[in-house]
């Protein structure tokens, strides 16, 4: 992925650009930059969400009506629906997806959608 924050993520980087190229990493920019603009149209297109703010990059931060993000994520993750985070935005506790794996399709990305609106039970 492009997170680069540990020493050794440098090294992963280049041997990945050397794999890929740089046609390739625009590609794997370009698809990724394309799941979260599908998962941005997923949170507007449904009524009990709302999207905190159009994604500059990656993250999507959105509201469920009638759910804790925290409690949420948590509940997925050990049902083993889903892993997905929730960070602040402005105050307020909310889902955080990121898109950074390019192998993700839009149909996982429907499913995690829609477990999470089961939860709204």
């Amino acid at each position: 992925s492009l997170q680069c924050g540990r020493r050794n993520d440098t090294f992963k980087l280049w041997a990945a650009w050397l794999n890929l190229g740089d046609q390739g990493w625009a590609e794997r920019i370009e698809r990724q930059l394309h799941l979260a603009r599908y998962a941005a149209a997923r949170v507007i297109a449904e009524p009990s969400m709302e999207l905190c703010q159009e994604p500059k990059f990656l993250n999507i931060c959105f509201r469920v009506k009638g759910l804790s993000a925290p409690d949420s994520c948590g509940e997925l993750h050990i049902n083993g629906e889903a892993l997905i985070g929730y960070g602040n935005v402005r105050g307020e506790e909310v889902f955080r997806l990121v898109t950074a794996n390019p192998e993700v399709t839009e149909a996982q990305l429907d499913e995690l959608f829609d477990g999470i609106l089961q939860l709204i039970g």
